[in-house]
């Protein structure tokens, strides 16, 4: 009975040895693909358009509501224009380079 639970044993602790060995040798890097890397972009261009616009009403010391209703979701109305401008900004930057040639 020992030899067989013994035998059991070593073959599962050399397959952990096997797949232990694998896993360092084999650098798995992730790969992104075209639409996250499209996210990660509209959210960055999003989150400065955001911090520029608040500075600005900061500066200026206009007063906007902290939030707004639209189809029955509330929203903050500087995130939403955030968010609009980095959507339409390719859009426009297209038809001004289509309007200058």
């Amino acid at each position: 009975m020992w030899s067989i639970g013994g035998i059991f044993l070593l073959l599962i602790y050399g397959i952990w040895l096997r797949s232990y060995k694998y896993r360092k040798k084999v650098e798995v890097e992730p790969v992104s693909s075209p639409l996250s890397l499209a996210i990660q972009d509209l959210i960055g261009t999003a989150g400065g358009i955001y911090l520029a616009i608040t500075l600005l009403i900061s500066f200026l010391k206009i007063v906007i509501p902290d939030k707004i209703i639209i189809f029955a979701i509330e929203v903050e109305p500087i995130a939403l224009i955030s968010i609009l401008l980095a959507v339409f900004q390719p859009v426009i930057e297209r038809i001004i380079r289509w309007v200058r040639l």
